[in-house]
């Protein structure tokens, strides 16, 4: 098991991801570890537990597609002050109201350059427990037609477990506790809270993507080039082609 930096290197050349993307998405992976560093280590290991879900369930779901929409899922966050990203208890009103609009900002920032993440980031939240944004604002939002749709809301039921999973197994929270939840206990967790995916969680683990200790945390600073723009397109996603 390598460094952070070095898992996420070698998803660049397992995914064949161009150098332009490489630059645009350190640059939004560099804006988010500036902002605050816990935001970032969860991003790239979305990144990375992103692409070896998608390789793990099967041609339904596209590895690229899901390690980008993990390192942006959460640049929504930088708009959050950092005393309230930062904390693990003792969230207030106000302070949840601010932390349950990120999913939004993250829409926003990213639905003309990578609509797909963006959609993706909009829902990661929403099939969670208490999960927001609420199926209105999504409506309002979201600009998919029906038939990408259906693929979107899979592929965002897949991140949310794994956003979920990292979460709860990396980081002390008011949602268990306080305590981190061992690899095991989790998954008892996320069939609990979805056992409609029951499936889905026990190929993941029984694949080694979840629960084989794999914590993965950095050694490096990340640098933020000059932005290249990331288009990943959902009708491409859709129909089988990604890019």
């Amino acid at each position: 098991m390598g460094s952070l930096e070095n898992q996420l290197e070698e998803e660049f050349a397992n995914l064949k991801i161009s150098g332009a993307n490489q630059k645009y998405v350190r640059h939004y992976l560099g804006l988010i570890q500036g902002k605050d560093t816990p935001t970032y280590e969860h991003s790239a290991r979305l990144a990375i537990l992103g692409a070896r879900a998608a390789e793990c369930l099967g041609p339904a779901i596209d590895p690229k597609t899901m390690f980008f929409a993990g390192a942006l899922h959460d640049i929504g966050k930088i708009a959050i002050e950092e005393e309230i990203l930062q904390k693990t208890e003792g969230f207030n009103a106000e302070d949840m109201k601010k932390m349950e609009a990120h999913p939004i900002i993250s829409y926003l920032l990213l639905e003309r350059i990578d609509p797909c993440s963006a959609e993706i980031a909009l829902r990661h939240h929403h099939h969670q427990e208490n999960g927001y944004p609420s199926d209105e604002e999504i409506e309002r939002l979201s600009k998919l037609t029906n038939g990408e749709k259906v693929k979107i809301e899979f592929y965002s039921l897949i991140f949310s477990l794994l956003d979920v999973y990292d979460a709860a197994t990396t980081r002390k929270n008011d949602k268990h506790n306080g305590d981190v939840l061992t690899p095991e206990e989790a998954r008892l967790m996320l069939i609990d809270k979805n056992p409609e995916m029951e499936k889905e969680i026990n190929t993941l683990y029984d694949g080694g993507v979840l629960g084989n200790g794999n914590i993965i945390l950095p050694n490096s600073i990340v640098a933020a080039p000059a932005r290249d723009d990331l288009v990943t397109s959902i009708a491409s996603m859709v129909n089988g082609t990604p890019q």
